[in-house]
């Protein structure tokens, strides 16, 4: 398991390696588009992504989540939705590369934002984090995590999904606020 999960990590740095990105740091407001990775696995936090994303949706803002269940049992698959994807142990390569089309799909698209809502360290929603286009990537604090975000979010004890969305909430919508206000007077 050990040596599958190190291969994994070489040839993702690879891939990443072999597509840089452009860093744009954006805030909530001066986003239009954001994709959110987080593990679907717990019904409680499937929902908590679910009303984020709507709380996003009403502030104007294009949302797509890409879900990871942590089982090969269909039965536990959630009804994919326009802006609720999902994929399962049995999308994992031997190496626990995520491959399926909704996947792929996710990692084409250039977001403004990519939030990852992984609390817990999961490879699978690390390596799209990591291939992801997305002008600014931000995700939770994790010393194991740092090659992937343009920004981590430290929620002290409290690692809980709904303590992070409120800290998400709070410190993206203060970044690049003077880039904002400027572009507020000169218009």
């Amino acid at each position: 398991m050990k040596l599958k999960l190190a291969i994994g990590k070489y040839l993702m740095h690879q891939e990443m390696n072999r597509n840089p990105r452009k860093v744009n740091v954006v805030n909530l407001a001066q986003a239009k588009t954001i994709g959110m990775t987080y593990n679907a696995t717990n019904r409680q936090d499937y929902e908590l992504v679910k009303k984020f994303t709507k709380y996003l949706k009403e502030k104007g803002k294009s949302v797509i989540s890409l879900g990871y269940i942590d089982s090969k049992d269909p039965g536990l698959l959630r009804n994919t939705q326009l802006d609720y994807r999902f994929f399962t142990k049995k999308d994992l390569n031997w190496y626990f590369k995520p491959n399926c089309l909704e996947v792929n799909n996710f990692l084409d698209r250039r977001f403004d934002i990519l939030l990852d809502l992984g609390i817990e360290y999961c490879f699978p929603l690390k390596y799209i984090c990591g291939l992801s286009k997305a002008g600014f990537k931000v995700g939770p604090s994790d010393n194991n995590a740092k090659e992937f975000y343009d920004m981590m979010i430290d929620v002290g004890k409290n690692k809980t999904l709904e303590n992070f969305l409120k800290n998400v909430d709070v410190y993206i919508n203060m970044v690049n606020k003077k880039k904002q206000n400027t572009t507020d007077i000169d218009a």
